[in-house]
């Protein structure tokens, strides 16, 4: 039988015709469903492209829904021009991006939403300050300049660890000052702001301890409130007692101060008060500062007078020309009867103002009428132009002034009181009560030697104290030139007095010397009782003296330490002694008794223990 196809036939006469024609039909094919999921699997691998793509359009439409992280709304009093795609920036990393830009409901302001990166949520939490930064140009400071070539953007400062996420917040006008750490805030009240704004700073001591936050009119309209942030290290300022004023530029005839805020701009300074005042963190402003720093340890004393004359709030009071005080404030009494005035009087100077003191006014100038014709006398340009208040003390000085006595200060003085020349010692009171420090005389010894061979003039100067039993006590190497010095070429000079060096009449010791002064000296040198020379124990709170004229410098037995050689003590480096100091007195602030006397050893300072060389006294 013939099996092949006629390929030739057409195609519905091979269908219908011959027996083998159903040989030809296709046949169907029946499958289970797990045979068909099988043999789907063996015959590709495409579905599996097809899922992870399916993944990963989910996570995009997911990730697109639920944005970068938090969302957060700020209200600013003005945009600024900050639009949609500017960015949140913090420590100069951007953390976020504004995603709308609309003004609030009540047309107060402009409403800022900003979604933050998921790892920046912290950053909007209770206390955190936001601000728009924008270029900034004025007296004070320059900032934000980087925006003018760039896009604008917003600055943060998140609030203290732990506190609550938030996602509304009260943005700021301009950048802080203060910009990391806790502040303490404080609110005070002036009469006029004097044109003190938001973001202006303030000082205490020239140093920027806080800034302006906020500045508005009271409701009553009478008086401005001014509100600002100290840093946390300033945070003791705000006590009981402490004064804040407006810094300003103010030229009168009593004073010209503040000027520096012509170019930097208005500040608010502080003046704190007493180290036990309690914290308060609202103040009374003051319209004018302080006419001067004063000490609790100053005297304060109250001068009367039947018209005002020179008593005016700041106008100074001084003692044989120099300014010991000032006067701190002037009104009538509460009688009407005179003009009364309160001057305070310098620590150190304090001692001159006696109850037998006289005061008066100084008016800078004198006129004087008469047949032999007319003269005109001025003082200081300064009394010239705003006067002053001068004082005397007798030659026999009474007891010392207390606060709060009372001394008449009258029109003109007495050319008696010119002549009177007491011997009052003066200082700031950190001795004993009625102790005396002695008054060093600047000393040089010079010698010749032969260097090189050649023949070099040697010197060194430094400080030297009188005895009364006419001994001279001080450093060995200023009693002692060098042991190649040549014969008779040492001399030494002190008191406007030259004489030749007599090496027998010198005995030393490894540190401290003792030389036996001949010559006549003026019987107005100051003398010091060699009974109260004695060698200190143990480090202990002193004094470092030179002549009258320089303050004492106090140094604390907390600093002094034990060297090697028990007859020294090493001072702390932290306190600053220049080496024009080299051979000042060192006095015991326990006693007044002279303890030892000041060097420098490769730079360091030093103190040497009053060890006398003699025991002969």
């Amino acid at each position: 039988m013939n099996s092949e196809r006629n390929d030739d036939m057409p195609a519905g006469e091979q269908i219908s015709g011959g027996k083998n024609a159903a040989h030809h039909l296709p046949l169907a094919q029946v499958k289970t469903r797990a045979q068909f999921w099988a043999s789907l699997f063996r015959g590709t691998r495409m579905w599996i492209a097809t899922a992870v793509c399916a993944v990963i359009a989910l996570v995009l439409v997911v990730s697109a829904f639920q944005g970068g992280g938090r969302l957060i709304e700020i209200q600013f009093d003005d945009g600024y021009g900050v639009k949609p795609g500017d960015t949140l920036r913090y420590r100069g990393i951007d953390v976020g991006e504004v995603t709308d830009v609309s003004v609030s409901s009540d047309l107060g302001g402009v409403t800022v939403r900003v979604r933050l990166e998921p790892n920046a949520a912290d950053l909007a939490r209770r206390d955190s300050r936001f601000w728009i930064e924008r270029p900034q140009v004025g007296l004070s400071r320059i900032s934000g300049l980087e925006t003018v070539v760039g896009a604008k953007f917003i600055g943060v400062i998140p609030g203290p660890a732990g506190g609550p996420l938030l996602s509304k917040f009260k943005g700021i006008n301009s950048p802080p000052v203060l910009r990391g750490g806790s502040s303490t805030e404080i609110t005070i009240r002036f009469v006029d702001g004097h044109g003190i704004k938001t973001g202006d700073v303030v000082k205490h001591l020239g140093i920027v301890v806080g800034e302006v936050t906020f500045v508005e009119l009271v409701p009553s309209l009478d008086s401005v409130l001014v509100r600002a942030r100290l840093a946390d290290w300033a945070a003791g300022l705000a006590r009981a007692g402490s004064q804040f004023w407006i810094e300003r530029p103010r030229l009168g005839l009593s004073e010209v101060r503040g000027l520096e805020t012509l170019v930097r701009g208005q500040h608010l300074a502080v003046l704190p008060g007493p180290s036990d005042g309690q914290p308060v963190n609202e103040f009374r402003g003051l319209e004018t500062a302080p006419p001067a720093l004063r000490s609790d340890e100053g005297l304060e004393i109250t001068l009367t007078s039947n018209q005002k004359n020179a008593l005016d709030v700041g106008v100074p009071v001084s003692y044989r020309g120099v300014q010991v005080g000032h006067v701190a404030s002037v009104g009538l009494a509460s009688d009407a009867s005179t003009v009364q005035a309160r001057a305070y009087i310098e620590p150190e100077f304090r001692s001159l103002v006696r109850s037998n003191t006289r005061f008066w006014s100084n008016v800078g100038i004198n006129a004087d009428f008469s047949v032999r014709g007319f003269s005109l006398k001025t003082d200081s340009l300064q009394a010239l132009a705003i006067g002053s208040i001068r004082f005397a003390t007798p030659d026999q000085p009474g007891r010392r002034a207390r606060t709060g006595d009372r001394f008449e200060c009258a029109s003109t003085h007495d050319e008696a009181w010119l002549a009177w020349r007491p011997q009052i010692a003066v200082g700031i009171e950190m001795l004993p009560s009625g102790a005396d420090r002695p008054e060093p005389l600047r000393s040089v010894i010079r010698w010749s030697q032969k260097r090189l061979g050649f023949t070099r003039q040697y010197q060194r100067q430094g400080w030297l104290v009188l005895l009364d039993n006419q001994q001279l006590i001080g450093l060995r190497k200023f009693l002692n030139p060098d042991d190649a010095a040549l014969a008779n070429t040492t001399v030494l000079e002190m008191a406007g007095l030259e004489f030749p060096f007599d090496a027998s009449r010198a005995r030393t010791g490894p540190t401290i010397g003792l030389y036996q002064f001949d010559p006549q000296l003026d019987a107005d040198l100051k003398r010091w009782p060699v009974s109260k020379i004695r060698e200190p124990v143990s480090p202990e709170d002193c004094l470092v003296v030179t002549d009258a004229q320089s303050p004492a410098i106090p140094v604390a037995a907390n600093h002094v330490s034990q060297d090697e050689n028990p007859s020294q003590w090493r001072i702390d480096a932290s306190i600053s002694l220049g080496t024009w100091l080299d051979g000042a007195v060192v006095l015991s602030r326990v006693d007044g008794s002279i303890i030892g006397f000041l060097f420098f050893e490769k730079g360091q300072a030093m103190i040497a223990a009053a060890e006398l060389p003699d025991s002969d006294q």
